[in-house]
């Protein structure tokens, strides 16, 4: 469906298409469509990036937690090394998509929102 939504920035729009949404204040429509869509590309990127880091810390922390207990309480191992990674794995993917991307925000903004805006 991304794909879908991605190939169809470029195209032209239909002449109804770029006012149908003026007298709500979004005074180009096909501008918007492709500012939200054309995000998506960098959230994927970002997740996919946030996700293969996730995985070597996860295996890091994991090992770590391991020679601290000596190799005993696997369970403890298993729920501390997953207890850290979703959060880095979301703040990672939200902070290459806005501050990385193409709106550019400003450092502190985008991590701002990547902090506070998580599950």
């Amino acid at each position: 469906m991304f794909l879908a939504a991605y190939g169809a920035i470029p195209l032209a729009p239909a002449p109804f298409w770029i006012a149908a949404t003026a007298q709500r204040g979004v005074p180009d429509l096909q501008d918007a469509y492709a500012q939200s869509f054309g995000q998506g590309l960098w959230m994927i990127a970002g997740s996919r990036i946030a996700f293969r880091l996730r995985q070597v810390g996860k295996r890091g922390v994991c090992h770590r937690i391991g020679r601290v207990t000596q190799e005993r309480w696997m369970g403890l191992r298993a729920i501390g090394s997953t207890a850290v990674s979703p959060r880095f794995d979301i703040w990672l993917a939200r902070y290459v998509a806005f501050a990385r991307g193409p709106q550019h925000w400003p450092v502190q903004q985008g991590l701002a929102v990547a902090f506070v805006n998580h599950r």
